[in-house]
């Protein structure tokens, strides 16, 4: 697969950027945001997009991503449109998808629907790529946001592998958070490590409250050894 855009190339397989990316539109304001997946400032158009770029910043499943990619033009009820879709993902597993976010209320109207449809069908034919419909009820399930707000700052710290391991296999029942900040006080660690941990997917937790110290979480077996 070879397919050239403005801001991108995708090139047997590999995504690569052509220039630093800046706002796509010159009409709507932009967001700035440092993605620390991507080592590069992303541009979004809403908050609602800046919340699914958190998301993606913490999908273990997204390998990289650009915001506001690129723009193309497309037939749309017979008139020629130009669409730019919010976000252009690639997976570890090597494969891409381009991402639309919009309020639930207004991707259930009829008129949108139809539209979209008509999008759908012109990234599948023509470009290669599918193209996925985001929704406000999903990316602001619960207090999953908020949480992902708090451990962001926490995403980057420098994890030591063999510590992690240690930490983690004296936790033999869910504990909370407290808890374990004096576990990692134990190996010469501030308690904010722990949310490095937390950050960094080491543990479980639920997102129907806002993260607190208190909070009972649990050891996510799979990075066990990671």
């Amino acid at each position: 697969m070879n397919i050239i855009f403005d801001n991108f190339i995708i090139s047997s397989g590999k995504l690569e950027l052509k220039r630093k990316l800046s706002r796509t539109s010159r009409v709507k304001p932009s967001i700035a945001a440092y993605s620390e997946k991507n080592k590069f400032m992303q541009y979004v158009e809403s908050k609602l997009e800046l919340d699914a770029m958190m998301r993606l910043e913490f999908d273990t499943s997204v390998k990289s991503y650009l915001t506001q990619p690129c723009s193309v033009y497309l037939e749309i009820d017979g008139k020629r449109r130009r669409y730019t879709p919010d976000t252009l993902v690639e997976t570890i597993d090597g494969d891409y998808y381009f991402i639309e976010v919009k309020p639930k209320s207004k991707a259930d109207k009829p008129e949108f629907i139809h539209k979209f449809e008509q999008i759908t069908d012109y990234f599948k034919s023509e470009v290669g790529i599918e193209i996925k419909l985001l929704t406000d009820d999903v990316i602001h399930c619960n207090k999953l946001i908020s949480n992902l707000e708090q451990l962001y700052p926490y995403i980057s710290m420098p994890m030591k592998p063999r510590i992690n391991e240690r930490i983690l296999n004296m936790i033999n029942e869910p504990m909370a958070i407290k808890d374990i900040e004096i576990i990692c006080q134990k190996f010469i660690k501030t308690s904010n490590y722990v949310w490095g941990l937390i950050a960094n997917g080491f543990f479980n937790f639920n997102n129907s409250t806002v993260l607190k110290k208190t909070d009972i979480i649990t050891v996510n077996t799979a990075k066990l050894g990671a």
